[in-house]
């Protein structure tokens, strides 16, 4: 049984190295966007939950499709690096990990991988679709994320409707 990135110990730096490599090398980056907040935007995401052109991934609910990324290898220089992340120092009070975006891509085996980026928390989740590790983003990354990303901001409500 696999636990999810909140039950785990922090996993250390090397942890999601297999995962980040596998970003590396894939020819595909794909872009979600995710849908609002479990507890800032409750009855947003309650309606926006009932379209049609969501799924999920891992726990968390994105619009679909996913997008080809236009900055691909500026997101995989980003993601994939060891600087980017640091050891996760525990539950932040911003209201609970909640996705912004993941970045998905595929590994040599075929396999689905992707990362969740929390813009709230400043945290990140990679997983390879078995296993789940979650950091701390370091500021830099955090704020190139965050201009990479926005790119991707189409479907979501903007926080004042």
């Amino acid at each position: 049984m696999n636990l999810s990135a909140k039950e785990q110990a922090p996993a250390s730096e090397d942890a999601s190295s297999e995962v980040r490599r596998a970003l590396s090398a894939a020819t595909v980056i794909r872009v979600s966007e995710g849908l609002p907040h479990q507890m800032f935007e409750r009855d947003s995401l309650a309606k926006e939950s009932k379209r049609e052109d969501t799924a999920e991934i891992g726990s968390y609910r994105f619009y679909t499709p996913a997008v080809d990324a236009k900055n691909g290898d500026a997101l995989k220089r980003i993601l994939a690096s060891a600087e980017t992340i640091e050891v996760f120092q525990g539950e932040k009070a911003c209201g609970g990990f909640h996705p912004d975006y993941a970045v998905h891509w595929t590994d040599a085996q075929g396999g689905e991988c992707y990362a969740q980026i929390c813009f709230g928390c400043h945290e990140i989740i990679y997983s390879d679709g078995k296993n789940q590790y979650r950091y701390d983003l370091e500021n830099a990354p955090y704020e190139e994320l965050k201009k990479e990303l926005r790119l991707y901001a189409k479907k979501r409500p903007d926080k004042r409707d």
